[in-house]
């Protein structure tokens, strides 16, 4: 998972919560490879504490590749800490 932020097309920069519009809006963008899951994992449009709880309960079903963020054939507490430090 790697984080974009440019302002006005220039070139991205893999700073957080980089600030690319004037004022007190932010946006941050998220790029994914093509294949890899989205840290979306309740698919609402957002990331937040919700699909941290979301994934945390998926720690403990079988294994299903959608919420292995790292792709590491496990679903554990390294995806569900991948997440958080997104948020």
């Amino acid at each position: 998972m790697t984080r974009h932020s440019s302002i006005n097309g220039g070139c991205p920069r893999l700073l957080k919560g980089t600030n690319v519009i004037s004022g007190s809006k932010t946006l941050t963008v998220y790029a994914r490879k093509p294949g890899m899951p989205t840290p979306d994992v309740n698919g609402d449009g957002i990331l937040s504490v919700s699909d941290v709880d979301t994934l945390y309960w998926k720690t403990f079903r079988s294994y299903n590749a959608a919420y292995d963020l790292n792709r590491d054939s496990k679903v554990n507490w390294t995806d569900v800490s991948q997440l958080i430090s997104l948020l």
